[in-house]
């Protein structure tokens, strides 16, 4: 049944074959009935084209399962580069670019070294290295040379000390109190160096204080001189100096002051000749006589001893009557 479009509608079991084909005609263009099963098929094409492909400035949403899809490739696409598998060409333009090492923080004795590490991309078309976040490569699983190094490792000058001298063999600092002292010594390895390539800052001391009993300051005396004059009254001279018990000049007030020994005494000579008797006084000098003592020459012995050296010279001069030079010259005078 279709519409007439005067009469209204007409049942088509009533008209004509050709009346059918010309009324069908009208209604689809003119298109024949082939014609229209291509036009439909087509339409149909192009709906289910524009239902997955979205519109411009719009994009479609993924769905929940079309993401964990995607994860789940993209962590397997990793694992695979991880395990050395092929990697695309972004992955392969990637590299780690270091830059030179710092200096040694320490020149021996264990130190360490650094340097910079960057990602960087390869643009072979232009042939230069662009700098990129460093996730790029950690992504692409490169591994990350080091950083730190340890340089120095060589051992270094030291100081090496011998022992401590004996305490009683210290030089004296005050009363009881030495200084003894030992040798330091820069060595490196088994070789002895420079002092100043070892540090001056650990040097151990060479010296230290200790107890010494020797270390006390005594007066210490010369030999007298001889005395100032040659007859008569004179002065005799020695020298005192304050020393350690040890050896050694010590300050003087080591010493006990009140207990100085004298360092002048007065001496006597012989009498002077303007003091003698007047005959004796004009008489020439005479030539000094060597007496052998008979004890030396084997000769004997008298109790009768000479106590004055005079006594030849009172001999000469006939002297001997006086008792007191006989008593001083009892031998010379008693063999006149």
């Amino acid at each position: 049944m279709y519409w007439d479009t005067i009469d209204g509608p007409v049942d088509d079991q009533a008209l004509p074959a050709n009346r059918k084909k010309e009324e069908f005609s009208k209604i689809t263009g003119g298109a024949c009935a082939g014609h229209l099963s291509h036009w439909l098929a087509a339409s149909i094409l192009v709906i289910q084209v524009l239902a997955f492909v979205p519109w411009k400035g719009q994009e479609r949403t993924p769905k929940p399962q079309e993401k964990r899809r995607r994860r789940k490739k993209k962590n397997k696409r990793r694992k695979k580069g991880k395990k050395g598998g092929l990697r695309n060409t972004f992955e392969h333009a990637l590299m780690w670019q270091t830059e030179s090492w710092s200096l040694c923080s320490r020149l021996c004795g264990g130190g360490e070294q650094r340097r910079r590490v960057s990602c960087a991309m390869r643009l072979t078309e232009r042939n230069i290295t662009q700098k990129v976040p460093t996730s790029f490569c950690r992504t692409a699983g490169l591994r990350r040379p080091a950083r730190v190094q340890e340089c120095g490792m060589e051992g270094c000058p030291a100081w090496r000390k011998s022992p401590w001298s004996p305490c009683s063999r210290a030089e004296c600092l005050s009363r009881d109190t030495g200084l003894r002292t030992r040798t330091i010594r820069c060595i490196k390895g088994h070789a002895l160096v420079a002092d100043d390539l070892c540090d001056s800052t650990v040097r151990p001391s060479s010296s230290q204080p200790c107890h010494n009993l020797e270390c006390s300051g005594i007066w210490v005396l010369g030999e007298w001189s001889q005395c100032s004059s040659t007859c008569g009254g004179g002065t005799q001279h020695r020298s005192v100096s304050c020393e350690w018990l040890r050896g050694g000049l010590a300050p003087s007030a080591e010493c006990v002051e009140e207990s100085r020994p004298a360092e002048s005494i007065t001496c006597f000579g012989p009498p002077c000749r303007e003091h003698w008797p007047g005959e004796l006084s004009d008489l020439p000098p005479l030539q000094p006589e060597i007496v052998v003592s008979p004890l030396r020459d084997g000769r004997e012995t008298s109790p009768c001893q000479d106590t004055s050296k005079f006594c030849g010279l009172i001999k000469t001069y006939k002297m001997c009557e006086e008792s007191k030079f006989q008593e001083q010259c009892c031998q010379t005078c008693s063999n006149l």
